[in-house]
């Protein structure tokens, strides 16, 4: 069952559009397509269709079928197009609205009666930065956060794409309250999540300042 129809119970076009897509790829490919989704997936809008351009058709195509010709192939490739831009994956709201970057929304527990949302707390090490931990309450929605994507001009938020995730609350430290993973104190091997991370900057020293929504 798809994400948005199980969470909303809400049959709309972008249900069909997704749904479309995998069935497509599945009927060309000859077996489902769910490694080539996941890939496409960690693809944000504006780099999405060169990563199709890079795809060859050869490579995808049900190898039991004949050789394609002529118009008959190119009438393959625009299928196949479509079918990979459908397939590509918006995160969605608890009301099926699509999540937008930069916009303020509480990190709620799907199931009610697992607590409340994200808020700061000192307790760990009673010194800055803050680290990130639920609310006990679930009555507690907590503070507000915003997504960003590597891209910071992508307006909607991917499934399994990089982001930064932001609290829009003030804090009383002077590091920012941009949430990363730390180590320092814990047990070995052991992370939290903590603030003090960098927006943006994608590189190797800022790769525990990002972080994925995943489809489960």
């Amino acid at each position: 069952m798809l994400a948005e129809l199980a969470y909303t119970m809400n049959v709309d076009e972008k249900c069909d559009v997704y749904r479309f897509g995998v069935l497509a790829m599945e009927v060309i490919m000859g077996q489902h397509p769910g490694d080539l989704v996941s890939s496409l997936s960690t693809s944000t809008s504006s780099t999405l269709q060169s990563s199709v351009h890079e795809i060859l058709i050869k490579d995808i195509l049900d190898q039991r079928l004949a050789a394609l010709q002529n118009h008959v192939a190119e009438e393959m490739v625009c299928i196949m197009k479509i079918a990979l831009t459908s397939s590509n994956r918006v995160v969605l709201d608890i009301d099926g609205k699509e999540l937008r970057t930069g916009t303020n929304y509480f990190i709620l527990p799907v199931v009610r009666g697992n607590g409340g949302g994200m808020k700061l707390y000192s307790g760990r090490t009673s010194q800055c930065p803050l680290d990130v931990v639920q609310e006990p309450n679930e009555v507690n929605r907590g503070i507000p956060v915003t997504f960003t994507p590597t891209n910071p001009r992508e307006p909607t938020i991917q499934v399994s794409s990089d982001l930064n995730i932001k609290f829009s609350g003030a804090s009383i430290c002077a590091q920012s309250t941009v949430w990363r993973l730390d180590g320092k104190g814990a047990a070995s091997g052991q992370l939290f999540v903590s603030t003090g991370g960098v927006l943006g900057n994608p590189s190797g020293a800022t790769i525990s300042n990002w972080f994925r929504i995943e489809k489960l």
